[in-house]
């Protein structure tokens, strides 16, 4: 993870991002029971999914010439655009079950999760409770599944929607600037 003190190696970026990608999916499958019985987590695909964040990291410090770790909404948007495209959440095959059959918008989800435990990196269970109990934060989950599903490489506009989320919630985020 980024730390204003020093440099993080690629080596420790893939993983932390794979650790954490993992931790958003364990989350969604304990809280969601048709996500832990009827998905599965591709590693493989997850591995896949970290190295273009990593790619698309790579070019970013270069095109932006950021010195140091890049912010957190600009990891946790570079994540999501990796995440909707490569799809590391799938559905189990084979399920019997005709009233699980549906269009999924888990990698979505995960999606926001993800990028939302990257902003809230740090902050008190108390701090991130306050922002998930808005009384309109559902309406921007929603909006943002639905924005990451119409347009999954759109990683500029996850950055911004990200950022806005940080400079609104979590403003100690941008203390690492370019």
């Amino acid at each position: 993870m980024p730390t204003k003190s020093r440099i993080v190696t690629t080596a420790e970026e893939r993983i932390e991002r794979i650790k954490t990608l993992q931790g958003a999916y364990d989350l969604m499958a304990q809280r969601y029971k048709e996500i832990g019985e009827y998905t599965h987590f591709n590693p493989s695909t997850a591995a896949v999914t970290v190295e273009d964040y990593l790619q698309a990291r790579k070019m970013m410090i270069k095109r932006d010439k950021i010195r140091g770790n890049p912010q957190w909404h600009k990891i946790a948007g570079l994540m999501a655009s990796a995440i909707v495209r490569n799809r590391p959440i799938q559905l189990v095959p084979d399920n019997a079950d005709s009233k699980w059959c549906r269009l999924s918008r888990d990698n979505e989800f995960l999606a926001v999760l993800h990028g939302l435990a990257i902003c809230a990196e740090g902050k008190s269970n108390r701090e991130i409770e306050s922002v998930v109990k808005l009384p309109h934060f559902r309406k921007w989950f929603d909006d943002f599944v639905y924005l990451l599903y119409q347009n999954p490489s759109n990683s500029d506009g996850f950055i911004l929607t990200f950022e806005t989320l940080s400079l609104t919630y979590f403003s100690g985020n941008l203390v690492n600037t370019k």
